[in-house]
């Protein structure tokens, strides 16, 4: 229940929960990056396979074409649409969550 009784006033952001998220737009290793306890991790991508969107990284999909290209891409189908439309070459092989220390160390991949 809100705090007032309301759902006309905003309840105050509490808890100090926050996350810190970074695309990297590249035809040939895209991926987004999340601040982690001890460094950052990959989500490691292929817009253009189906094979390559897991329940796990559907949301970074999804933040990874917002942040791109602009475009709300809300399933799978259009994770495989957009990547083909975009020239994305699919490498569902290299879909994985990779550890980095830091969010620089994805140049290297």
């Amino acid at each position: 229940m809100h705090p007032e009784g309301s759902y006309d006033t905003p309840a105050p952001l509490t808890g100090g929960l926050r996350s810190v998220s970074l695309a990297f737009c590249s035809l040939t290793a895209p991926a987004v990056l999340y601040r982690a306890d001890d460094g950052w991790n990959a989500d490691m991508l292929s817009p253009g396979s189906d094979e390559g969107a897991f329940g796990y990284n559907e949301s970074s999909y999804m933040l990874y074409f917002a942040a791109c290209h602009d475009l709300e891409a809300k399933d799978s189908a259009d994770f495989t649409t957009f990547g083909l439309r975009l020239g994305y070459r699919a490498h569902p092989e290299r879909v994985e969550q990779v550890p980095l220390q830091r969010p620089e160390d994805i140049l290297g991949r």
